[in-house]
This record gives structure tokens, C-alpha cells and sequence, in this order.
């Protein structure tokens, strides 16, 4: 992630009556990994801009994944993570049938 989306970049674009379909938009995409996906900006300031150590590819974008990567990158390398699904987070998921939340099970 490169850039992070913030609703307040479209104030000038967007009409202050359709600010209700903003943020609908904005939270929708921001829920489903559309925007604002990867290392947070907190995290991001403390990675080197240029890697000095070397290169690493990491298999698989789940908990361990992410976080072992995240710390290579603290460490100055450049990493690529390669991952089978549409998403991030391994078998880590939140899914919702409308009644209750299920977590991570299934």
C-alpha cells in the first residue's frame, strides 16, 4: 500500500448531500481489503525506503505470513508475499449470516 484513502480526500469532489453515500462507499470498500490494505502507516514510517539487506519471498498471507513479513521489512529487506486467495488473513476470516458473528471458524 502506497497511499491510504481517507474520506476526507473527496470533500471537494463529492457534494456535502451525497456525503451519506460516501461514506457508504468508503466503509464498504474499506471492509472488504478494497482500500487501505497493507502495512499501516504507523508501521510503514519505521520501514526503510530503500531495503539494504537483501530479498525474501514469503508463501502464504496469513497471520504468521503477514507478521513475519512486516518484521522483515523492519529488518531492511525487500519482501514479496504470495498468497493462493482473493484475500489476506489465512484461515482467519470474520463471516456474518446475518444472526451471529462466526469468527474464524470456519
Amino acid at each position: 500500500m502506497s497511499i491510504s484513502v481517507m474520506k476526507d480526500m473527496f470533500g471537494d469532489v463529492i457534494p456535502k448531500r451525497d456525503s451519506g453515500l460516501l461514506d457508504c462507499a468508503y466503509n464498504y470498500l474499506l471492509s472488504y481489503g478494497y482500500i487501505n490494505f497493507g502495512v499501516a502507516l504507523a508501521i510503514k514510517s519505521r520501514i526503510p525506503i530503500e531495503p539494504s539487506k537483501g530479498r525474501a519471498i514469503f508463501i502464504g498471507a496469513g497471520l504468521l505470513g503477514l507478521v513475519a513479513t512486516m518484521q522483515l521489512m523492519l529488518f531492511g529487506f525487500e519482501v514479496i508475499v504470495l498468497e493462493g486467495r482473493k484475500r489476506a488473513g489465512g484461515r482467519v476470516c470474520t463471516k456474518k449470516d446475518g444472526r451471529r458473528e462466526q469468527g474464524g471458524s470456519y
